[in-house]
């Protein structure tokens, strides 16, 4: 592997683990620098009021732990374009809820040094799955917040091809059926190059 900024050495060979964390918390530490340099400098050009536009997506792991990214959006003073920058993905402390994501959200502000009140619209994803936690979001932060639309189709192009919902809920269960036949032979196909070599034959 090898990333920008990395001896060169490391791009024919491979570090040792503790080798690794040290190099990955030079660079997360360098990059995090960076950040706050740029979140700096667009505070010093507004000078007040809000100006983040912040995106978080929240989803699970197989494992069960609870992700959440979250990202900014602002203008360039200079060509008027907007710029985004990823801040974090992290395991939050606790669950999708809204007490939690307040919480971490808080944390990253006094992370990164820029107010809670320079934020502008929070889209969350899906993992929300009730108004009332996404009114208690909109409480906790105190600022404007929607439902990422995305999200929201995605889900509604899942139900419509029976992938969402248990047995009891699905309302395209011949779909269902039909999709985890085809899943099943590409599956196969993908792990047999021998059965892929026969297929192409």
């Amino acid at each position: 592997f090898y990333i920008v900024g990395f001896n060169a050495r490391w791009a024919t060979e491979q570090p040792t683990i503790v080798t690794l964390d040290g190099i990955l918390k030079e660079e997360f530490t360098a990059a995090r620098l960076d950040l706050k340099k740029l979140l700096d400098s667009q505070r010093d050009y507004v000078k007040y009021g809000a100006y983040l536009h912040c995106q978080l997506d929240l989803w699970t792991s197989r494992a069960g732990d609870p992700y959440c990214t979250f990202s900014v959006c602002f203008l360039d003073p200079t060509t008027g374009e907007r710029v985004y920058r990823n801040l974090a993905t992290r395991i939050i402390p606790g669950e999708h809820r809204a007490a939690d994501i307040s919480a971490w959200i808080k944390q990253l502000c006094s992370e990164f040094g820029f107010p809670e009140d320079t934020l502008v619209y929070t889209f969350v994803a899906r993992a929300l799955q009730t108004e009332r936690e996404l009114n208690a979001l909109v409480k906790e932060l105190d600022i404007p917040t929607r439902i990422c639309l995305g999200h929201r189709l995605n889900t509604v192009v899942q139900w419509a091809l029976g992938i969402a919902g248990s047995d009891n809920t699905n309302k395209n269960p011949e779909c269902k059926i039909l999709l985890s036949r085809v899943s099943a032979l590409v599956g196969h196909f993908n792990h047999s190059t021998k059965a892929t070599g026969k297929f192409k034959e």
